[in-house]
């Protein structure tokens, strides 16, 4: 497998298969994700690894929350507010799909609230890994982290894993402390979800839309040979 077949297969799983990947590739992708770009070699991100044990105790203790109405001081925003509609748009879109892949009607809450649930729960996976960034950095340290996350997920579909990055475990900063004992200086930016992909799982299988080229691309600020490359790119198939 290339890069560009690696890139086009990258998908966030939310099914799993039983198969625990071994510690040894989970150090192997790690080491190979470390090579990510970072300006100055600052490389800010911090990993910790949750084996089966205490992931486990990481989802009991939030899970416990999340069924009680606990609520955490969240640390940052994952969205802006208010939401632009160009964006709003997007997000709809990319719910309605996983909904839809999973037969639940827009007026069925309960399945929906159990399906945000299974955030909490690893979407049952028996690994995972919580990644944090020194509070000190600004938004281009978070950006530098943006890519050691690119780098781990292509690294993991080489061993023929699957990822999921979960934003939602932000909104439990407290918990997620307690059972990782990071230090104070260190802010929790995401989870990642770490195990064999169950293939034949339709929501795992959903490649959402992506917007075309002369969305991002303003074609009056480059140059007439990127502008003629750029009106030949197709732009048909599953990201449409």
């Amino acid at each position: 497998m290339n890069i560009k077949e690696g890139i086009e297969k990258r998908f966030s799983v939310r099914a799993f298969t039983d198969e625990v990947p071994s510690m040894d590739t989970i150090k192997e992708i790690l080491i190979t994700a470390n090579s990510a770009p970072s300006g100055g070699n600052i490389q800010p991100w911090k990993v910790y690894v949750l084996n089966e044990e205490t992931k486990q105790a990481l989802a009991e203790k939030t899970l416990y929350n999340f069924d009680n109405g606990v609520q955490e001081e969240i640390e940052y925003d994952i969205y802006p507010k208010p939401l632009a509609d160009e964006y709003k748009k997007r997000r709809y879109e990319c719910g309605a799909d996983m909904y839809k892949a999973l037969s639940i009607e827009k007026d069925d809450l309960d399945s929906r609230f159990k399906q945000i649930r299974e955030n909490y729960n690893f979407f049952g996976a028996p690994l995972g890994m919580i990644i944090t960034i020194d509070r000190s950095f600004g938004k281009n340290g978070w950006g530098h982290v943006g890519m050691f996350l690119e780098n781990l997920w292509l690294s993991a579909i080489d061993k023929g894993l699957g990822l999921c990055l979960q934003e939602s475990w932000s909104i439990y900063p407290k918990t997620v402390k307690e059972i990782t004992k990071h230090p104070d200086n260190e802010i929790v930016i995401i989870k990642v979800t770490s195990k064999h992909a169950a293939v034949l799982t339709l929501l795992s299988m959903i490649y959402h839309r992506r917007i075309s080229l002369e969305i991002i691309y303003r074609l009056n600020s480059i140059s007439n040979y990127a502008q003629s490359v750029i009106k030949h790119c197709s732009t048909d198939g599953l990201y449409d």
